[in-house]
């Protein structure tokens, strides 16, 4: 049988000279583990790795951002479109109406006519275009009380243009610099506000009025929350100017069904 052989071990005065490690890995090493140099390179390589994520991170919140504010940026160009289409069809309207109450000559009561019917078909096209863009982009249902604001001046930019289609041109003492007024004819007669420029000054306000509740600021793009509570503050608080009854004169059951209750005129009662 044959006998393990140890391996020769020399000692010399009770000391090895050569002895076999049994140390673990982890013990082994722990001395390598410690050396300033390698502590060094560890310390380099998780600062790599931690910077790349922070860079990354950092990167991808920038981009996200700029997404926002892209998106916001768009969102305003929006209003400011539909707003300036308003603005075109009023002052239309405007002159229209004065030409017509001076007795202007046929030919520039023609030009202004073609002017105003193209600014009317403008902005049934711009907001056509531009309404389903504001809704879908304004944060959680803001486009929603941009659309209903809306809804009620288009209302307002119908009875404009039915006053001249079947207006009647009558004299009224202390009316203005000429003494008369275009008033607006309806079969119904349920608009109480019954002359033209009072119309279209009482539209001019509320347009004005919706532009500025309506329109994000670029100082919160970046916070949804404050951009709906604003503007839903700001919506709210036309009721006293944009409303059917002090635009365009309707009992409060005319429009849009009945109303909630008089000073928040804006909000259907559904």
């Amino acid at each position: 049988m044959l006998k393990r052989r140890v391996p020769p071990t020399l000692r010399k005065i009770g000391f090895t000279i050569v002895s076999s490690d049994r140390r673990t890995f982890f013990e082994r090493a722990d001395p390598i583990a410690r050396h300033p140099f390698v502590l060094t390179i560890i310390a380099f390589i998780l600062s790599g790795l931690i910077g790349t994520w922070l860079t990354v991170r950092y990167q991808r919140e920038q981009h996200e951002q700029e997404v926002i504010r892209k998106n916001m940026d768009d969102v305003r160009l929006s209003i400011d479109t539909t707003n300036q289409a308003f603005e075109d069809f009023l002052d239309a309207a405007s002159v229209l109406n004065d030409d017509i109450t001076i007795g202007a000559e046929n030919k520039r009561l023609e030009e202004d006519k073609e002017i105003f019917w193209k600014a009317r078909r403008d902005l049934d096209s711009k907001l056509a275009i531009e309404t389903p863009r504001i809704r879908q982009a304004m944060p959680l249902g803001a486009g929603g009380m941009f659309q209903l604001s809306t809804s009620l001046i288009r209302v307002g930019v119908m009875t404009i243009a039915d006053c001249f289609k079947s207006g009647e041109v009558i004299d009224i003492p202390n009316a203005g610099s000429n003494g008369r007024k275009l008033e607006c004819k309806h079969s119904d007669q349920m608009f109480s506000i019954k002359y033209a420029d009072e119309r279209i000054a009482k539209v001019q306000l509320c347009v004005t009025d919706i532009y500025f509740a309506i329109r994000p600021s670029p100082f919160n793009d970046l916070n949804t929350e404050t951009i709906v509570d604003s503007i839903g503050r700001s919506v709210k608080n036309l009721g006293a100017v944009c409303n059917g009854v002090t635009m365009l004169g309707l009992p409060y059951d005319k429009t849009y069904g009945k109303y909630i209750n008089q000073s928040n005129m804006l909000y259907p009662d559904n």
